[in-house]
């Protein structure tokens, strides 16, 4: 669990390095390996194949309509994926946890970026994963 934390920390600011420094192009086989670490937790914590199925399928349609609304890039949309499974995986309050944080932080961050600084194209959202995984994992002790 612990390491999966700091897996996932030090993977998301790859990411986030990568995606300012190739003007938005993401290498997603990164998000693909932390899916693949992410599913290794089953091991450790022995959630049923039933849990994982449902969790899965919950995501997925998650996936389907934020694809659909465009409401972040198809990388930010897979680390969101994985991050939001593993908390699943490991425990039902801290994946509630981290979407009530990632709610509220990504919803602020559409309003600075539409309403108050009026900017109409794409902006990556890793900083905004990067700081509410940080923070789920600072209040759960994860570190």
């Amino acid at each position: 669990m612990v390491l999966w934390a700091w897996i996932g920390t030090l993977n998301l600011i790859l990411l986030m390095v990568q995606d300012y420094t190739n003007k938005r192009l993401v290498d997603d086989r990164k998000n693909w390996l932390m899916i693949g670490v992410t599913i290794g937790l089953l091991h450790a914590f022995g959630a049923t194949w039933w849990y994982l199925i449902s969790l899965i399928l919950l995501l997925t349609i998650l996936r389907f309509f934020l694809q659909r609304f465009n409401a972040m890039g198809a990388a930010d949309i897979n680390t969101l994926y994985w991050v939001m499974l593993g908390y699943a995986i490991i425990s039902v309050a801290f994946f509630l946890w981290f979407v009530g944080i990632f709610a509220v932080a990504y919803g602020l961050f559409l309003i600075l970026k539409t309403w108050v600084f009026k900017y109409k194209k794409p902006v990556p959202a890793y900083y905004v994963l990067l700081l509410c995984f940080f923070l789920n994992n600072l209040i759960f002790g994860l570190y």
